[in-house]
């Protein structure tokens, strides 16, 4: 049993660190639940390895291995991404994607990482564990022999460096990650400049109705609280995406005003209107 256990926590760990180290290479940054997961997913291909025939083709344990890592991405997707919204990542723009969480696009790239963790598996299993581990793949004592003696010669053959290089060397896996690659940059590149463009629109309407209120305020030579609020509320935002200049000047020349009553801002705004369109104030 100790042994049982060891064996499964060297693989969870082993599943773990390749998963994150993949996302690290893939987008830049990881998450600690992609370790889990991750470690998860090779448990999931370890236990498949122990269960199916020895005999089964490569390329269905490939798929079905592939099959159940979308199904575990998934199923964490509606934990990390939709229930606590932690949104770690987002299939939304991709096509035939169910919930955001997997489409048949990256159900591609699992079936390479299947193929990876197979052969990982079973290399590991022997290195570390033994033969022993490949009597769970057999039936009958001749099997275990047929078996042990091809992955002695297979293991003779390759080492650490062949096994990866075989994994991940394809020139169809390496096209389509700088595909997926390429589309991720697009695509963070467009968001960047719509996000750039609403933020000057933002601020270049801000700064025009700033100046306006501060040349007013200015012009008239006074301030009602209430005037004073909402200019502090267009203004704090407009530093804090960025702005300043005239409307910086505007504001703190404004700040200095003397406060009026609503009356008194009425009478100083008519004479102001008056002036602009040059009606003369009559003397009383």
């Amino acid at each position: 049993m100790h042994r049982l256990l060891n064996k499964y926590l060297f693989l969870f760990n082993v599943g773990g660190l390749l998963y994150v180290l993949i996302e690290l290479i893939w987008r830049g940054w990881s998450h600690w639940t992609m370790f889990i997961l991750g470690g998860l997913c090779f448990i999931y291909l370890g236990l498949f390895n122990e269960v199916v025939r020895w005999d089964t083709p490569l390329w269905q344990q490939i798929l079905i291995g592939a099959v159940g890592i979308t199904a575990l991405e998934f199923l964490t997707g509606c934990i990390v991404n939709l229930c606590l919204g932690w949104n770690i990542w987002d299939y939304s723009d991709m096509p035939c994607n169910v919930l955001g969480q997997i489409c048949p696009q990256y159900m591609l790239l699992w079936v390479p990482v299947s193929l990876a963790g197979i052969i990982l598996d079973d290399w590991i299993r022997y290195r570390a564990f033994g033969a022993a581990t490949i009597q769970c793949r057999a039936d009958t004592a001749e099997q275990i022999d047929y078996l042990d003696a091809s992955i002695r010669e297979e293991m003779k053959e390759m080492d650490t460096s062949q096994v990866v290089i075989a994994v991940i060397g394809s020139n169809a896996l390496f096209t389509f990650i700088q595909f997926l690659i390429g589309r991720h940059d697009k695509k963070k590149e467009k968001q960047s400049d719509e996000t750039k463009g609403m933020r000057d629109m933002i601020l270049g309407l801000g700064h025009d109705k700033l100046l306006y209120l501060t040349d007013k305020f200015a012009e008239r030579g006074g301030i009602t609280q209430k005037e004073r609020r909402n200019l502090k509320y267009l203004y704090d935002p407009y530093v804090r995406l960025g702005g300043n200049g005239d409307c910086e000047v505007g504001y703190e020349t404004c700040e200095k005003l003397p406060t009026l009553t609503d009356d008194e801002a009425m009478q100083l705004d008519g004479r102001m209107k008056r002036r602009e369109y040059g009606i003369e104030e009559r003397e009383v």
